[in-house]
């Protein structure tokens, strides 16, 4: 944890994973936190970024959510990043983020972007050391790639492999006495995966 404080964070996107990537990374006290998403802020969006509010529709989910992330630690610099989507892999060779006198220690991509700008960024990342991170989640879906670069090294205690698990069952049941569920009424049906 000590060197949590050196690191500097770039996050793209601000919907539900963005915004909570980073509300914790502010929290955990890195040495800076730069959000971009240019993209208009829609009505749906307050359902997954608890930032946003009625007036924030139509202006940038980033700039929307500035305020909010800044309260959160004082000693944390957080800022939005105002930069061209294709700008984005040339940003990460900033040296002096924030005034912090380093660059970027990671890149956490947060939203659906091309496949080419994804590759530039992740190079651009190994490129200055960066570790580069794509979490994405579109409903129930989601992917997750991590590139911490050639010096990572994973143990595996097992050797085995990794398993992919996936919803083998759903069933829609009453709500019942014995099934208590927020906001439903006796006799409603609920949902179970």
């Amino acid at each position: 944890m000590a060197r949590m404080k050196d690191i500097n964070v770039l996050i793209l996107g601000c919907r539900g994973v963005g915004v909570e990537t980073a509300k914790n990374l502010i929290l955990s006290n890195v040495g800076s936190v730069t959000v971009w998403d240019p993209t208009p802020a829609k009505p749906e969006d307050r359902g997954c970024n608890f930032y946003l509010t009625e007036s924030s529709t139509g202006k940038p989910r980033a700039a929307e959510c500035m305020a909010q992330l800044k309260s959160l630690n004082p000693y944390c610099k957080v800022e939005s990043l105002e930069a061209d989507e294709a700008a984005l892999p040339s940003c990460l060779a900033e040296a002096n983020v924030l005034s912090t006198g380093r660059g970027y220690g990671a890149v956490v991509v947060t939203m659906l972007m091309s496949q080419q700008l994804l590759v530039a960024l992740n190079e651009a990342a190994r490129g200055v050391g960066a570790a580069f991170v794509l979490s994405v989640n579109m409903g129930v879906t989601t992917s997750i790639f991590s590139d911490f670069g050639p010096k990572h090294v994973i143990s595996d205690e097992d050797g085995e492999p990794t398993q992919m698990l996936a919803v083998s069952a759903a069933e829609v049941v009453p709500v019942s006495n014995i099934v208590k569920v927020h906001g439903c009424s006796e006799g409603d049906a609920v949902l179970v995966l």
